[in-house]
């Protein structure tokens, strides 16, 4: 799988060199078409290694479609309370976020405090963007807002920490 790994990279990189010269709104409107696109071609069976790239960048350009249209909504991540849920403040609140996608193990499981430490150590005191997931609920049933969460430089972590 890794030389698939670096041939997707490698052309998510040259797409992006082309992408990141348009402009805004332009970029948006390409985004969004790259993705409905690479969900298609994703679908489809096209044999082991084209699927695997396909798959690659439609995840690429899902993230980067969600940090395009969140860029203005920054926060930061004052606590980390396990590997899954953090309080973040915008300045004036604070509130807790549940990451979309993530289920790590709760207070006094096993690994919790691996888990914890290992998201601790990506996020804590660090500015962060926050989207939310049209086919999420706004809050789970604990009150905490479904959200994934971005670090300037694109980073989705959500899909960092589920890989970990």
């Amino acid at each position: 799988m890794l030389q698939y790994e670096q041939l997707a990279v490698r052309l998510d990189t040259r797409l992006e060199k082309h992408i990141i010269q348009l402009p805004p709104e332009t970029r948006r409107e390409v985004t969004q078409r790259v993705f409905q696109r690479l969900e298609v071609l994703s679908s489809q069976d096209f044999g082991q290694k084209n699927n695997y790239v396909f798959t690659h960048l439609r995840d690429a350009f899902f993230a980067r479609n969600l940090l395009e249209q969140a860029r203005d909504e920054k926060y930061r991540v004052t606590n980390v309370v396990d590997g899954d849920t953090v309080d973040v403040s915008d300045g004036e609140n604070t509130f807790r976020v549940r990451l979309i996608g993530v289920d790590t193990p709760e207070r006094g499981e096993c690994y919790f405090h691996e888990a914890r430490d290992l998201l601790e150590s990506l996020i804590l005191g660090r500015e962060i963007i926050l989207t939310k997931d049209s086919t999420q609920d706004e809050r789970d049933i604990y009150g905490r807002e479904l959200r994934y969460i971005f670090l300037p430089d694109g980073l989705l972590v959500n899909a960092w920490i589920v890989r970990q």
